[in-house]
């Protein structure tokens, strides 16, 4: 396995060590250098081993997915193009991949000097675009459209703003797995205290598409809360009571005092659906702070893990096929990359920027 960077964070294999693969300065083929106006935002790892990274280079001001679908030294994966009577302009940090295939959102041009369209791509395939129908829903795609994703076997994964009449306003929310409906604004969920509003969200998907954990609004209802989870087609339970905000967080689970489930950040699954997942509950600030795997808190905010006391948010996480873990804990204005409970890296470790075996202490 190899390591990515993306912007400051270094992504590693814990126990073959680090690798960079990319870095400010390099050139893209038949792209311009990386100067420091590029962005490099998002990255993504399939279990096969293809790696990609999302950015905007410097200079020509032109969106890209750099990195490889064999595990193997990174190219430019693709930029945008004119593809048909679309030509795109820029995609979206959002992004997926399997081993052969990325999906993506771009906003592209209808013809020339045509309407902007925003959509879905999977490669070359624009596979669902603001005002064409909704499969399933009887509306029309709108302008919000985040795709989340795509599966070993193909398919995309992703949500999109729904109206009335093309053009229209946006007033509802879907999420499709491909062209499978999975829900919409209005839908009565297993065990959802009412029916699901309009902030049903893109969703993180297991490789193999069989598992996800969705956020979303329910319409409001007197006693019942309004931001929760779905997870493989039922709103989420554990210790017999909605994940939700404001919902007791169960003691069997890991729960303080009463405290109440706030609020939800990263989150991941795998093909067995073991899963991962970060937020704040409305405990006091310093305490807050949570990770949760399989329906048990791994670390709070507050905890030693590897020597290290834990400040701040959970910022990310991720899963392999085995259940195992690396997540990334804020800490005083500084970030730690941990796999299980060890320490892998943190901000200001020296890394070897230029591939010699010997980390250089002024790239940090």
């Amino acid at each position: 396995m190899r390591s990515i960077v993306l912007a400051a964070v270094l992504v590693p294999a814990p126990a073959l060590g680090q690798e960079v693969l990319l870095r400010l300065g390099d050139s893209l083929p038949g792209g311009a250098a990386l100067g420091p106006g590029t962005w490099l935002e998002s990255v993504r790892v399939a279990p096969s081993g293809a790696y990609a990274v999302s950015g905007r280079a410097d200079g020509d001001d032109v969106s890209f997915f750099w990195g490889s679908f064999d595990g193997g030294p990174g190219t430019l994966l693709r930029s945008e193009a004119t593809i048909g009577a679309l030509t795109q302009l820029s995609f979206d940090v959002r992004f997926g991949m399997n081993d052969a295939q990325l999906a993506y959102s771009a906003r592209s041009m209808d013809g020339a000097g045509g309407p902007l369209r925003a959509g879905i791509w999977v490669d070359d395939a624009a596979v669902l675009q603001e005002d064409e129908p909704a499969p399933g829903t009887g509306k029309f795609v709108s302008s919000l459209v985040f795709a989340s994703g795509i599966t070993t076997g193909g398919d995309w994964t992703g949500a999109v703003a729904l109206s009335d009449t093309p053009g229209g306003g946006s007033f509802d929310r879907a999420l499709y797995r491909g062209n499978d409906l999975l829900y919409a604004t209005g839908d009565a969920v297993p065990s959802a205290p009412a029916p699901l509003g309009d902030g049903i969200g893109p969703g993180t998907f297991s490789p193999n598409g069989e598992h996800h954990i969705v956020s979303t609004d329910v319409e409001p209802t007197p006693g019942q809360p309004r931001l929760i989870l779905l997870r493989d087609g039922a709103a989420f339970e554990l210790g017999g009571a909605l994940v939700a905000r404001d919902v007791p967080v169960p003691p069997s689970i890991g729960g303080r005092n009463g405290e109440g489930w706030f609020r939800f950040f990263a989150r991941d699954v795998n093909d067995r659906g073991s899963y991962a997942l970060t937020g704040d509950t409305n405990a006091g600030a310093g305490e807050d702070g949570f990770l949760l795997r399989d329906g048990v808190m791994f670390a709070r905010e507050g905890d030693t893990l590897d020597g290290v006391t834990l400040s701040g948010r959970f910022t990310s996480v991720a899963l392999n096929s085995s259940g195992e873990m690396a997540f990334v804990c804020g800490l005083l204005g500084s970030e730690v990359l941990f796999f299980e409970d060890r320490v892998v890296l943190r901000s200001g470790d020296a890394i070897d920027w230029d591939g010699d075996g010997v980390p250089e202490p002024t790239r940090q």
